[in-house]
């Protein structure tokens, strides 16, 4: 009997046992079975400029992936070659090119500088345009002019001549005039007044001459002028007169006397008032072994279409010669352009 009601209790505990393990193993059961809350990785893709758009990956870890739309069609490379770059004192797109001629190469012209935008530039600024450079529109103060064709042209680089700026020459395919002056590129082409020239024999130039040098030094001046032009500088109706007088004791070129002398003068009037200016020139008033300077007129052209004409003044020296260019200010001719060599 006791054997009997062991075996009984052993049988009730056992099936307790069973029963509470069956017990926790359902209460168990939905805790393994629990979907766990999302973990989110975001991946950022930077870029200049985007819209971020969300989307969900359907797993059991969500993660939010940002596609760039992108508004720009720039396509970005690793490196950029820049584009040149010319610099100069003056920026421009060149309106013309200025010439000379000499009474030695008739066949080629020096380069005396640029025109543009209001600006004259001098030959370092200008002489990397020469790529416009096909033909020469030529002047000279006789009123002969032309075309000619371009047929080379390059930098001087010896050691012979020496020139206040860089020396460039300009070869054409004829005979130029002596002294002419070459234009390349302007538009319209320059026009000038009407130039009247007069007789260096002029009695009342002669004395306006005369007086300009006593006043200067020279009591008993040798007055020999070589031109008298007249010609309305500012084309305000009123005439103004260039006179060009020389005189030198010495005709070789080699030396000076008391008295010799070069000139360009300006007769004008202004109201009510007539002046005679000096535009260039020298006097000497004693001997030495100095090369005198040479001036005469080389031509009147309004280059840069402005209703005003301007003055082209030549310089002759024993092995030398240049050009001085001069537009009127204020009724003042004032120098803008000057390109002289020597050896």
């Amino acid at each position: 009997m006791i054997a009997l009601k062991k075996k009984a209790y052993y049988w009730i505990f056992v099936v307790g046992a069973i029963s509470f393990l069956l017990s926790s193993c359902q209460l168990l059961a939905p805790e393994q079975g629990r979907i766990p809350n999302p973990t989110f990785t975001i991946t950022q893709v930077q870029q200049p400029t985007f819209s971020p758009v969300l989307t969900a990956t359907p797993t059991s870890t969500l993660i939010p992936t940002i596609i760039p739309t992108f508004t720009s069609t720039l396509t970005p490379t690793a490196t950029q070659t820049p584009l040149p770059i010319i610099s100069h004192e003056h920026s421009f797109s060149p309106s013309g090119l200025i010439f000379v001629g000499d009474h030695y190469n008739t066949h080629s012209m020096t380069f005396l500088g640029g025109y543009s935008e209001g600006a004259w530039l001098i030959p370092e600024e200008s002489s990397s345009y020469f790529n416009i450079l096909n033909t020469l529109d030529y002047y000279s103060l006789d009123g002969v002019q032309g075309s000619k064709i371009v047929t080379d042209f390059e930098k001087d680089i010896g050691p012979v001549s020496h020139c206040n700026h860089e020396l460039f020459w300009v070869s054409v395919d004829s005979e130029l005039p002596p002294s002419a002056v070459g234009l390349s590129g302007f538009e319209p082409p320059p026009s000038s007044g009407a130039i009247e020239s007069l007789s260096p024999e002029n009695e009342t130039y002669r004395q306006f001459v005369r007086e300009y040098l006593i006043e200067q030094g020279v009591p008993t001046p040798n007055v020999q002028i070589e031109r008298i032009l007249r010609v309305d500088l500012e084309n305000d109706g009123v005439d103004e007169v260039l006179i060009e007088a020389s005189h030198f004791a010495d005709d070789t070129g080699h030396s000076i006397s008391h008295g010799s002398y070069s000139l360009i003068l300006l007769r004008k009037v202004s109201g009510n008032n007539a002046s005679t200016q000096l535009v260039v020139g020298d006097i000497y008033n004693e001997e030495g072994d100095t090369l005198p300077y040479e001036y005469f007129l080389q031509a009147l052209i309004d280059v840069n279409s402005d209703g005003k004409t301007e003055v082209f003044v030549g310089i002759k020296r024993w092995e030398g010669d240049g050009t001085i260019l001069y537009e009127m200010k204020e009724n003042i001719l004032v120098e803008v352009l000057r390109m002289f060599c020597h050896l």
